[in-house]
C-alpha cells in the first residue's frame, strides 16, 4: 500500500505560499491612508508640471492631431498609467517571487541589512496601484460604466486587504488575503477597458 501523501516545499517544487503563515503585513499597513496622500500630491505634481508640459514637447506631430480635451487627457494619462504599471512591476516582482516560490516573508528584508521589509514594499505598491486608478477615475472624461465598476472594486478590495492585515491575529487568513488580492490586482492592470 503507498505512503500518505505529504508533499513539502522542497520535494515536488510547489509555491511556498502553500506553507505561508499568517503575519502582520507591514508596520506601514496602519499608515497606508497618508502614503495614498502623499502619493495623490505627487500624481498632481506630476501631472501638471512634467506631463502637460513635456507631453506636447515630445510628441510635437501627434499632440496637434488630438482634437479636444477628452482626447488629451487620455493621452496623457495613459502615459501615467504607463510609467506607474513600470514602476510597480520594477519595484514589486522580487517580493512577489520570493513569497510565492522563495522561502521569504513579509518580515524579510528588501535587501540585506535594510530596515525595509518585503511588506513594507507591497504595502506602498497597493497604494500606488490604488492612486492609479483614483487618479484615472478623477482625470479622465469619460470613464466607461465597467471601467469605473472595475476601477472601484479594485480600489476596495485592495485597501480592504491591507486593512485586515492590520488585525491578523483574529483575520486568520489575513496574509493569504493579502497576497491574493495583491497579485490579482496587479494582473488587473494589464487591460481593462475603458
Amino acid at each position: 500500500m503507498p505512503s500518505e501523501f505529504n508533499p513539502t516545499h522542497h520535494d515536488i517544487g510547489h509555491p511556498n505560499i502553500l506553507e505561508l503563515k499568517n503575519s502582520g503585513i507591514s508596520k506601514l499597513s496602519p499608515n497606508a491612508a497618508i502614503i495614498l496622500t502623499v502619493f495623490l500630491a505627487i500624481m498632481a505634481l506630476l501631472r501638471l508640471y512634467a506631463f502637460e508640459t513635456l507631453l506636447p514637447r515630445i510628441y510635437r506631430k501627434t499632440w496637434p492631431l488630438l482634437i479636444d480635451d477628452t482626447q488629451r487627457r487620455n493621452f496623457i494619462n495613459h502615459h501615467v498609467a504607463a510609467m506607474l504599471k513600470l514602476v510597480m512591476v520594477a519595484s514589486q516582482v522580487y517580493p512577489i517571487m520570493g513569497l510565492i516560490f522563495g522561502d521569504l516573508t513579509l518580515q524579510s528584508p528588501m535587501s540585506k541589512g535594510s530596515s525595509v521589509t518585503l511588506g513594507d514594499i507591497m504595502v506602498v505598491g497597493v497604494q500606488i496601484f490604488v492612486g492609479m486608478y483614483v487618479f484615472e477615475l478623477f482625470y479622465r472624461s469619460r470613464v466607461s460604466y465597467i471601467s469605473t465598476l472595475h476601477h472601484i472594486g479594485a480600489i476596495v478590495i485592495a485597501e480592504s486587504a491591507v486593512t485586515v492585515g492590520i488585525d491578523y491575529v483574529h483575520q486568520k487568513s489575513a496574509t493569504a488575503q493579502f497576497l491574493i488580492c495583491f497579485v490579482w490586482g496587479k494582473s488587473s492592470t494589464i487591460h481593462v477597458p475603458s
